[in-house]
C-alpha cells in the first residue's frame, strides 16, 4: 500500500468535495501500477498543512504516516 497526502489547497472544480479528483487519482494510478494498492488521505483545508510538527509525524518512517506527503515548497528547507 502506496499512502499518500495530498497537498488539500486546490480548487474543488468538481464541486463535489474532491471526491471525482481522488476517483480520477486513483484510476490512473491503478491503470500503471496494477499490483499497488493507493490509499489516498482526503483533502480538507483543516489539516494544517503548514503545521511542521503534524507534517513531521506525517512523515515518520515508522510506517505509522505516509509514504509521500505533497507540501508547500516554502516548508521543504524546515522540513528537510
Amino acid at each position: 500500500t502506496l499512502k499518500v497526502a495530498l497537498y488539500p489547497y486546490l480548487p474543488d472544480a468538481g464541486g463535489d468535495n474532491y471526491t471525482g479528483l481522488l476517483q480520477f487519482i486513483t484510476d490512473e494510478f491503478n491503470k500503471v501500477y496494477p499490483d499497488i494498492a493507493l490509499q489516498l488521505r482526503p483533502l480538507s483545508t483543516n489539516d494544517d498543512f503548514y503545521d511542521l510538527n503534524l507534517l513531521s509525524k506525517w512523515l515518520m518512517a515508522d510506517g505509522s504516516g505516509y509514504d509521500i506527503v505533497e507540501i508547500d515548497t516554502v516548508l521543504l528547507g524546515d522540513l528537510v
